[in-house]
């Protein structure tokens, strides 16, 4: 993209992202998303200095890495083929880097492939625990997309006694491969969130980490699935990282950067999320509370 060679030749100034987007020949529709997901790492990195919301200047550092010998060190392979396919940027038309690589698409591999899925899903196990202790009165949960029953089987043990109907929903092969001795309570249901839901007027439908998969057109299907069900009294809530506008640290960069790669996906800005629930019928912030000891927000 050549974003060192163009802040270089700026160096006096600061770029905005829609100028870099326009600079580097690329889509405009690169602002906000890959081009901004990019510049975030390389201002984390120290690669460039941050100025503003997706506005930057080069420094020292940028100046140095930008001649060919050290852009070409840099240069991931087949990453000029990739580029040479139809608007290889647009995350909603073009394949995600892991697919493009693997011939399938990384949910396709974590179906077929147990040794891939149980890492990633022993992982999920050390997310902070939802604390959903205020609902003390009988109430349902829709855990949509909650895989084997990370989430849904900590609240039941937590709360033994509480009456409650918690549905599990996930696609068919994971919810064949649900493990026996769950709370009966827990009603695991086959669904594949970009369909309509079928459980309408529940309590609170959770949605934890499965957002930042998918890029923004998917996520506004899957909202919009979810918010056409919810009564009055329904909350939707969403267990996401979220990204600061500015100065953000290299690692929740890196991690943003990490969802690009094998999914097309993205962590997102408040500004992010609250664009994305203007979906029909709107839904809104009500809070974003921090979770201890995590890079994730509810």
């Amino acid at each position: 993209m050549g974003l060192l060679r163009l802040l270089s030749a700026r160096a006096s100034e600061s770029v905005t992202a829609s100028d870099l987007a326009r600079e580097s020949g690329y889509d405009e529709t690169l602002i906000g998303t890959n081009l901004a997901r990019i510049m975030r790492m390389m201002t984390a990195l120290g690669l460039a200095t941050e100025t503003g919301y997706q506005s930057y200047r080069a420094n020292a550092r940028t100046i140095c890495q930008s001649g060919p010998g050290s852009i070409g060190g840099l240069v991931i392979a087949q990453i000029d083929q990739y580029l040479h396919q139809p608007k290889p940027c647009a995350t909603d038309e073009s394949p995600a880097s892991y697919t493009f690589a693997m011939r399938e698409t990384l949910w396709k591999t974590l179906s077929t492939d147990r040794q891939v899925y149980y890492p990633v899903r022993e992982r999920l196990l050390l997310l902070s625990p939802t604390n959903l202790e205020q609902f003390l009165k009988p109430f349902t949960i829709v855990d949509i997309g909650g895989s084997q029953e990370v989430d849904l089987q900590r609240f039941a043990t937590a709360l033994p006694d509480v009456p409650c109907e918690l549905i599990l929903q996930d696609l068919r092969e994971t919810v064949n491969m649900i493990p026996l001795g769950l709370d009966p309570r827990i009603q695991p249901m086959v669904y594949d969130f970009f369909t309509p839901q079928p459980v309408k007027g529940a309590d609170v439908y959770y949605l934890n980490s499965i957002l930042h998969d998918w890029n923004d057109e998917a996520v506004r299907k899957i909202l919009s699935n979810t918010a056409q069900v919810m009564g009055l009294h329904s909350r939707l809530l969403i267990n996401e990282m979220v990204l600061a506008e500015t100065g953000e640290t290299l690692a929740r960069a890196d991690m943003h950067m990490l969802m690009w790669l094998p999914c097309n996906g993205m962590e997102r800005t408040r500004r992010q999320w609250e664009e994305l629930l203007g979906v029909e019928p709107l839904l809104q912030i009500v809070a974003a509370l921090a979770v201890a000891d995590s890079d994730f927000k509810l």
